[in-house]
Protein backbone atom coordinates (compact mmCIF):
# COMPACT_ATOMS: atom_id res chain seq x y z
CA UNK A 1 0.00 0.00 0.00
CA UNK A 2 1.71 3.42 -1.22
CA UNK A 3 0.13 6.85 -0.39
CA UNK A 4 -0.89 8.70 2.43
CA UNK A 5 -1.95 7.07 5.67
CA UNK A 6 -5.44 6.67 7.34
CA UNK A 7 -6.15 9.86 9.34
CA UNK A 8 -9.79 10.01 11.29
CA UNK A 9 -10.00 13.71 11.59
CA UNK A 10 -12.22 13.75 14.64
CA UNK A 11 -9.16 11.37 16.42
CA UNK A 12 -9.30 14.29 19.43
CA UNK A 13 -12.94 14.30 19.70
CA UNK A 14 -12.78 10.14 20.58
CA UNK A 15 -9.81 10.62 22.95
CA UNK A 16 -11.88 12.89 24.50
CA UNK A 17 -15.10 10.47 24.77
CA UNK A 18 -12.48 8.20 26.16
CA UNK A 19 -11.17 10.05 28.88
CA UNK A 20 -15.22 11.18 29.66
CA UNK A 21 -15.88 7.68 29.69
CA UNK A 22 -12.98 6.41 31.86
CA UNK A 23 -14.01 9.53 34.35
CA UNK A 24 -17.65 8.06 34.27
CA UNK A 25 -16.24 4.73 35.41
CA UNK A 26 -14.38 6.67 38.25
CA UNK A 27 -17.32 8.46 39.38
CA UNK A 28 -19.67 5.13 39.27
CA UNK A 29 -17.41 3.07 41.07
CA UNK A 30 -16.98 6.24 43.97
CA UNK A 31 -20.48 6.01 43.59
CA UNK A 32 -20.90 2.27 44.67
CA UNK A 33 -18.13 2.03 46.83
CA UNK A 34 -20.23 5.30 48.32
CA UNK A 35 -23.08 3.61 48.56
CA UNK A 36 -21.98 -0.33 50.24
CA UNK A 37 -20.63 1.98 52.78
CA UNK A 38 -23.62 3.91 54.06
CA UNK A 39 -25.69 0.57 53.35
CA UNK A 40 -22.41 -0.94 56.01
CA UNK A 41 -23.89 1.75 58.40
CA UNK A 42 -27.25 1.44 58.01
CA UNK A 43 -26.56 -2.20 59.16
CA UNK A 44 -24.61 -1.05 62.02
CA UNK A 45 -27.40 1.33 63.13
CA UNK A 46 -29.97 -1.16 63.09
CA UNK A 47 -28.00 -3.71 64.54
CA UNK A 48 -27.47 -0.87 67.83
CA UNK A 49 -31.15 -0.31 67.43
CA UNK A 50 -32.06 -4.26 67.99
CA UNK A 51 -29.52 -4.74 70.47
CA UNK A 52 -31.05 -1.60 72.82
CA UNK A 53 -34.57 -3.40 72.00
CA UNK A 54 -33.14 -6.77 72.88
CA UNK A 55 -32.05 -5.77 76.03
CA UNK A 56 -35.28 -3.54 77.06
CA UNK A 57 -37.69 -6.59 76.33
CA UNK A 58 -35.57 -9.07 78.32
CA UNK A 59 -35.50 -6.11 81.39
CA UNK A 60 -31.53 -6.31 81.20
CA UNK A 61 -29.65 -3.38 81.44
CA UNK A 62 -32.41 -0.54 81.84
CA UNK A 63 -32.30 1.67 85.17
CA UNK A 64 -33.21 4.37 84.35
CA UNK A 65 -36.59 4.96 81.20
CA UNK A 66 -35.39 8.41 80.34
CA UNK A 67 -31.97 7.46 79.57
CA UNK A 68 -33.24 4.61 77.84
CA UNK A 69 -35.58 6.71 76.09
CA UNK A 70 -33.52 8.80 74.94
CA UNK A 71 -31.12 5.98 73.60
CA UNK A 72 -33.59 4.66 71.72
CA UNK A 73 -34.79 7.67 70.05
CA UNK A 74 -31.15 8.48 68.84
CA UNK A 75 -30.51 4.89 67.31
CA UNK A 76 -33.91 5.17 65.76
CA UNK A 77 -32.77 9.06 64.35
CA UNK A 78 -29.22 7.26 63.19
CA UNK A 79 -31.04 4.85 61.41
CA UNK A 80 -33.28 6.74 59.60
CA UNK A 81 -30.75 9.17 58.78
CA UNK A 82 -28.29 5.98 57.11
CA UNK A 83 -31.77 5.14 55.44
CA UNK A 84 -32.00 8.76 53.65
CA UNK A 85 -28.15 8.71 53.14
CA UNK A 86 -28.34 4.76 51.25
CA UNK A 87 -31.53 6.11 49.32
CA UNK A 88 -29.68 9.46 48.37
CA UNK A 89 -26.36 7.64 47.49
CA UNK A 90 -28.51 4.89 45.60
CA UNK A 91 -29.86 7.66 43.53
CA UNK A 92 -26.12 9.12 42.75
CA UNK A 93 -25.07 6.09 41.70
CA UNK A 94 -28.37 5.29 39.09
CA UNK A 95 -27.35 8.66 37.68
CA UNK A 96 -23.78 8.16 37.37
CA UNK A 97 -24.74 4.00 35.57
CA UNK A 98 -26.52 5.96 33.37
CA UNK A 99 -24.29 8.84 32.73
CA UNK A 100 -21.58 5.97 32.07
CA UNK A 101 -24.27 4.46 29.21
CA UNK A 102 -24.30 7.54 27.82
CA UNK A 103 -20.43 8.14 27.89
CA UNK A 104 -20.54 4.61 26.42
CA UNK A 105 -22.85 4.78 23.63
CA UNK A 106 -20.91 8.18 22.43
CA UNK A 107 -17.06 6.72 22.28
CA UNK A 108 -19.30 3.66 20.74
CA UNK A 109 -20.95 5.94 17.82
CA UNK A 110 -17.55 7.65 17.08
CA UNK A 111 -15.51 4.43 16.76
CA UNK A 112 -18.53 2.98 14.61
CA UNK A 113 -17.94 6.25 12.27
CA UNK A 114 -13.98 5.43 12.66
CA UNK A 115 -14.16 2.06 11.50
CA UNK A 116 -16.58 3.15 8.62
CA UNK A 117 -13.83 5.77 7.67
CA UNK A 118 -11.25 2.98 7.97
CA UNK A 119 -12.53 0.64 5.45
CA UNK A 120 -13.74 3.01 2.93
CA UNK A 121 -10.49 4.13 2.89
CA UNK A 122 -8.99 0.65 2.46
CA UNK A 123 -11.35 0.31 -0.39
CA UNK A 124 -9.78 3.06 -1.69
CA UNK A 125 -6.44 1.80 -1.48
CA UNK A 126 -7.69 -0.97 -2.64
CA UNK A 127 -9.30 0.27 -5.73
CA UNK A 128 -6.22 2.06 -6.33
CA UNK A 129 -3.81 -1.21 -5.89
CA UNK A 130 -5.85 -2.83 -8.20
CA UNK A 131 -6.20 0.05 -11.14
CA UNK A 132 -2.15 -0.13 -11.03
CA UNK A 133 -1.69 -3.65 -11.08
CA UNK A 134 -4.51 -3.85 -13.80
CA UNK A 135 -2.43 -0.86 -15.80
CA UNK A 136 1.07 -3.05 -15.37
CA UNK A 137 -1.10 -6.42 -16.78
CA UNK A 138 -1.62 -3.98 -19.87
CA UNK A 139 1.69 -2.66 -20.44
CA UNK A 140 3.19 -5.85 -20.03
CA UNK A 141 0.51 -7.31 -22.39
CA UNK A 142 1.50 -4.83 -24.99
CA UNK A 143 5.42 -5.20 -24.98
CA UNK A 144 4.87 -9.36 -25.44
CA UNK A 145 5.76 -9.52 -29.32
CA UNK A 146 2.43 -10.69 -31.16
CA UNK A 147 1.90 -14.47 -31.83
CA UNK A 148 2.68 -15.58 -35.56
CA UNK A 149 -1.26 -15.68 -36.65
CA UNK A 150 -0.17 -16.86 -40.58
CA UNK A 151 0.01 -20.38 -41.33
CA UNK A 152 3.47 -21.59 -42.56
CA UNK A 153 4.16 -23.01 -45.78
Amino acid sequence: MTGKKFQFRLEAVLKLRRLEAERARVRLADALRQVVGSRQALAAAEQELNALLTRAATGNGVHDLRRFSDMRSNAIDRVEQARKLVAELEAGELAARHELAARMRDQQALEDLRERQHEQFLDGVRKRDQETLDELGVIGFGRRPAPNLLPCE
